[in-house]
């Protein structure tokens, strides 16, 4: 038996560490449990002219983002950094990658003669923002949902993928109901999905963690490169440049006497801030820098993650008033006093530290819920 996974990984905006490690994190623990698998190396639709090693060659969608100036600013400064990050992770994807044989268009995934090593016995389109139209070019993504040749005759299985926070229309509740007609099993990654789902397509829905956490901290030891500097606060600062919580990272770093690393695809923030910017940093690198830090800021999900992963304190920024992903994972482990609202960008001053060996009961379960899924569904 073998099991394809496809999802959000090799290809995403800005080279992003999260979708590359819940991939990674997802098929580790189906080795650990002696199932085979794959990673359908698949180019998303949405991502086929999207340049990942020089992004400035996305004309649309770049100069029509930033001002000209900036752009060039950008461009000159990240330049190197962007190629060094590229091939870091490609040698990352050929290294601890077990992936298809070809990489596949969206046009060569529907095409039923290119696809000679896709015979899968079940398929799974595995966690990120997969179901949510915005995320895949304003259209649901046939792919995510397993309706390419090669998965007729297979198993179907969702595991933990995204909605977005937004009640589906009328339209997209007929499409959606339609494309996932034929799945076998369905989880989505926060709660508030599965229950949606449940009452929309009147069955019961799990709710699961997303893969990151379905491992351990342990089972990253031996792809992470320990850094050199210590005493940090580190910053996560991903896909929005927020600098308001750089701001209020800076002041806490201060506060506490630590010198502040932020990790993040804005070459200019060294400039603007007077910091340490790891632009070019590849996986390994990014695991070292969370599991050292003294303290960890973040806005984005799968920073929260990491800082649960490797017990840190930390605060979790908020991106915008509708993503419900951080106030998910918070609310179930009761740190909900960790979310920074997108409306009041403050940290504050007077929390209580993180209790983990409460935190760590909490998230054992939900891991072993999410486990049980993959039991009954897979092994």
């Amino acid at each position: 038996m073998k099991i394809g996974i496809i999802s959000f990984n090799k290809y995403s905006n800005h080279m992003n560490y999260g979708a590359v490690l819940h991939s990674y994190a997802f098929q580790q623990y189906l080795d650990s449990i002696n199932i085979d698998s794959r990673i359908i190396d698949y180019i998303p639709k949405s991502l086929e002219k999207y340049n990942i090693k020089y992004p400035i060659l996305n004309n649309r969608r770049f100069w029509s983002i930033f001002p000209f100036s900036r752009a060039v600013f950008r461009w000159s400064v990240g330049f190197k950094s962007n190629v060094r990050k590229y091939k870091k992770f490609e040698n990352f994807f050929a290294t601890h990658y077990k992936l298809t044989d070809k990489t596949y268009s969206h046009a060569d995934l529907f095409e039923q003669t290119n696809c000679k090593d896709l015979e899968f016995s079940t398929v799974v389109c595995e966690s990120d923002i997969i179901w949510k139209r915005k995320s895949t070019g304003g259209v649901y993504n046939e792919a995510f949902f397993l309706k390419f040749p090669m998965a007729e005759n297979a198993r179907k299985v969702a595991y933990a993928p995204s909605l977005g926070a937004k009640p589906f229309s009328e339209e997209e509740k007929v499409q959606f109901k339609e494309l996932v007609s034929d799945f076998d099993a369905i989880s989505t990654r926060e709660s508030q999905g599965a229950a949606y789902l449940s009452k929309l397509l009147n069955t019961d829905i799990s709710w699961v963690l997303d893969p990151t956490l379905l491992i351990e901290s342990k089972d990253y030891s031996d792809i992470i490169i320990e850094p050199n500097e210590k005493n940090y606060l580190l910053v996560y600062n991903c896909m929005k440049n927020d600098k308001a919580m750089v701001k209020q990272a800076a002041s806490l770093a201060k506060k506490m006497n630590l010198k502040l690393i932020e990790i993040c695809a804005f070459p200019e923030n060294r400039v603007y801030f007077n910091h340490e910017v790891k632009d070019d940093i590849g996986i390994e690198e990014f695991l070292g820098l969370f599991k050292n830090a003294s303290y960890v800021v973040c806005n984005a999900f799968h920073g929260g993650c990491f800082s649960l992963l490797f017990e840190k304190q930390f605060f979790l920024f908020l991106r915008d008033a509708t993503d419900y992903r951080m106030k998910n994972i918070t609310d179930a482990l009761d740190i909900g006093d960790r979310l920074i609202h997108f409306y009041n960008k403050v940290i504050p001053s007077d929390i209580k530290e993180i209790d983990y060996s409460i935190v760590n009961v909490k998230l054992n379960e939900l891991r072993e819920r999410s486990r049980s899924f993959i039991k009954e569904n897979l092994e």
